[in-house]
């Protein structure tokens, strides 16, 4: 279902919803190649996965927050598990203090500070914070200062100024996009954020304002030459020239061309196995 890898480049993530288990590989540097390290067990299906910015710690949205050590193998051991409600989603700030997770139902943002001392979570006040309807994914600017929701069955984007002392999250108000946005991306600098349409078959495109987090749509949004249908994932290469998009409908990857001013255009699309959900970009 998730995928992801350590701040090094050295250790992938798997999340195995229907397995209930996360599997730890080691990256071959000159390869790409995973092997294997270990599968361990979730007491409940994992949908989504971040490692810390220190790469000591893994977070799970695992039927709740489930938090992880890693070892210096890659290998995970269970620290602790919090969550009041499910979440299907779970992010980090770029400096690692807090933690947010997207709650599909019964809704709402939950927010946590983390202390990398000690392993613990306390919830921020405010916690859970209100966004739209069944938030499917949350993600954190470049610059910790805003944090932004996609909401599935509301049809837009919530947006949040970030309290830099206690981690509250301070609406700012909704964009709106096309049907079921499922997953947020910003381009290396943080001035584009793309926002998969996954039943429109498209890509949102939106400038940041940097002072105040707030969204403009891009000349050309929706794009809709996005190599497939039914876009579920999207990164972005470390040059900042290409996106990669994950098509579950039509088991594809597409590329495209990111131009100067957050455009988008097709290059190509390669086929994938069966429902591709996620991927990451490791250096």
């Amino acid at each position: 279902m998730a995928v992801t890898s350590d701040p090094s480049g050295q250790f992938l993530y798997v999340a195995n919803r229907d397995g209930s288990s996360i599997s730890a590989f080691t990256i071959d540097p000159m390869t790409g190649s995973a092997t294997l390290i270990s599968n361990l067990s979730t007491s409940n299906g994992p949908w989504a996965l971040a490692v810390h910015p220190s790469g000591q710690y893994l977070f799970a949205a695992a039927g709740q927050i489930a938090l992880y050590g890693i070892a210096s193998d890659g290998s995970l051991s269970p620290i602790t598990q919090q969550a009041p409600s499910p979440p299907i989603f779970v992010t980090l700030d770029p400096t690692g203090t807090f933690v947010y997770a997207a709650n599909f139902y019964p809704g709402g943002i939950l927010g946590y500070k983390f202390d990398a001392q000690s392993g613990s979570l306390t919830a921020v006040p405010g916690s859970p914070f209100s966004a739209g309807s069944n938030p499917e994914s949350v993600i954190v600017h470049p610059s910790g200062k805003f944090a932004y929701v996609a909401n599935g069955n509301g049809q837009s984007v919530s947006v949040f100024a970030i309290d830099p002392a206690s981690g509250t999250l301070v609406p700012q108000g909704d964009v709106p996009v096309q049907q079921i946005p499922t997953f947020l991306a910003f381009d290396r600098s943080g001035s584009y954020l793309y926002v998969t349409n996954n039943f429109s078959n498209t890509i949102s495109g939106f400038a940041v304002d940097q002072s105040t987090g707030n969204l403009t749509p891009l000349i050309g949004s929706p794009f809709t030459a996005v190599g497939g249908n039914g876009p579920a994932c999207i990164s972005v290469d470390p040059t900042n020239q290409y996106m990669y998009v994950a098509n579950q409908g039509t088991n594809t990857v597409g590329v495209l061309a990111i131009d100067a001013a957050g455009g988008l255009s097709l290059k190509y699309s390669v086929p994938t196995g069966t429902l591709p959900l996620s991927m990451v970009l490791v250096k």
